[in-house]
């Protein structure tokens, strides 16, 4: 073990043996043997004669009967070179993943196989809201009431598992999951992966969490983008191919709810009349009735402060983020929240400085309308407005027209008339002359008959 020749080689060199650390044990044992110790054992680092480092454990044992004078002792070495290596590199691949665990920007929990909490690193710890891992050691993966029996299945046949989920802190608080400071929502991605560690027969089960809320967000900013942009384009096509006004306004309606996704679309016009009220002229999507019920007016007054009657007034906009908590929405409120409507926009109809209409459009979920979307259905609504005088002008041009065109009848109609009288005066007129002519031409046959009489006698 010391590369020694013989015994007498290896006592000679013993000083070559021996290093620091083997010296320090040594006084351990002295101390341990006069302290009264029968046994003594140690792990020291010493060196073979050729010099090669050579980590050994110590077990020194007094022979029984020996205790006083320490004549007879047995003292066994064991090489545990390799052995110590491969404990140091296990530590720092222990430390490696310790640190990984630790400062890794993904969530990690690892579970028993029964599924029990072990440990939480703390970028989960902070995903979920709480302090330490001892906040949530009473966590059971089996138990967790955010998966599915059919998933929960598969990581039990020991299958690796992916899924996402939102979580709900108020729903947390509410089951008593665990104690968290957090609230809203998270949207969660988690991936489940069974391993064998620390030598259990049964799987473990390592989970990783990514917080993916960000990336919903902006998918979901970007699906509502995409549909806003189609709903505009549909639009555009529906006010250039419109030739009836009711129509483009129904068909304006059906889009931004196929099109759109949004629960309800309408569009009202002022009327000028005492009660300034706001008539429903066209609608699309679950109405049940709403409109029925709105009585809205844009005068100022209780009826008159919601979305709709202030568009009117100031020719503004109006959004409601929130029909459940917005105050000047209390009128309708009850009727809304029974369709599901959780947020609107009033989008003014403005020709010529003056506001006729709005289109009111409702949707399923609160906040739904950002500065992007709000700004491309002002587009829409401008846009609508043109299409609306357009056909109106277009309307009053062929009214115009038939109007002339009546008129045109009428006059050729009438020169028609006179014509035939005139002719029917001209043929009397005729007749008349002849008459006349044929009596001035007997009269002078007579005059001349007359006068030859009258020479004659």
């Amino acid at each position: 073990m010391f590369q020694a020749e013989s015994k007498k080689e290896l006592l000679e060199n013993l000083t070559l043996v021996f290093g620091k650390e083997s010296y320090e044990v040594f006084q351990d044992e002295l101390i341990a043997l006069a302290e009264g110790k029968n046994n003594f054992k140690a792990e020291t680092v010493n060196k073979t004669l050729q010099g090669s480092e050579l980590h050994v454990s110590l077990l020194l044992s007094v022979v029984p009967g020996f205790e006083d004078s320490w004549s007879k002792i047995f003292i066994t070495l064991s090489d545990i070179t390799e052995q110590v290596r491969a404990r140091h590199i296990l530590q720092e691949r222990e430390e490696i993943f310790g640190s990984i665990f630790n400062q890794s920007p993904i969530g990690t929990e690892l579970y028993d196989p029964e599924g029990n909490l072990v440990d939480a690193n703390p970028k989960c710890l902070e995903i979920f809201g709480v302090q330490n891992v001892e906040a949530v050691k009473s966590f059971r993966l089996f138990e967790n009431p955010n998966i599915s029996d059919k998933v929960k299945k598969r990581i039990r046949a020991g299958e690796p598992v992916s899924y996402e989920f939102e979580l709900d802190f108020d729903k947390v608080r509410k089951l008593d999951l665990y104690k968290t400071g957090k609230t809203g929502k998270l949207f969660l991605e988690f991936f489940i992966t069974p391993c064998k560690t620390r030598g259990y027969e049964q799987n473990e089960f390592l989970v990783h969490i990514i917080d993916i809320t960000e990336r919903k967000q902006a998918e979901k900013e970007l699906h509502r983008a995409n549909r806003a942009l189609k709903t505009f384009s549909e639009c555009n096509q529906a006010v250039v191919r419109a030739r009836k006004e009711p129509h483009l306004l129904h068909e304006i309606c059906r889009i931004i709810v196929d099109i759109g996704g949004y629960h309800l679309a309408w569009v009202g016009f002022v009327r000028q009349d005492e009660a300034k009220t706001v008539q429903p002229v066209a609608q699309a999507g679950y109405e049940e009735g709403y409109l029925d019920k709105l009585n809205i007016t844009w005068a100022d007054t209780k009826q008159g402060r919601g979305p709709t009657g202030t568009a009117i007034r100031t020719g503004t906009p109006i959004v409601t983020k929130s029909i459940l908590t917005d105050p000047k929405y209390m009128p309708w409120r009850a009727e809304a929240s029974k369709r599901g409507y959780e947020s609107a926009i009033a989008l003014p109809l403005i020709h010529n400085g003056q506001t006729f209409g709005t289109i009111n459009i409702y949707a399923k979920e609160p906040d739904a309308f950002d500065t992007e979307e709000i700004n491309l259905m002002m587009e829409l609504a401008d846009d609508l407005t043109y299409g609306i005088m357009a056909l109106r002008t277009l309307s009053a041009h062929k009214q115009a027209e038939e109007e002339l065109k009546k008129h045109r009848e009428r006059l050729e109609e009438l020169v028609k008339d006179r014509t035939t009288e005139l002719k029917k005066k001209v043929a009397e007129l005729e007749r008349m002359n002849d008459l006349f002519v044929g009596r001035e031409f007997r009269i002078k046959e007579l005059r001349d008959r007359v006068k030859e009489l009258t020479i004659d006698n």
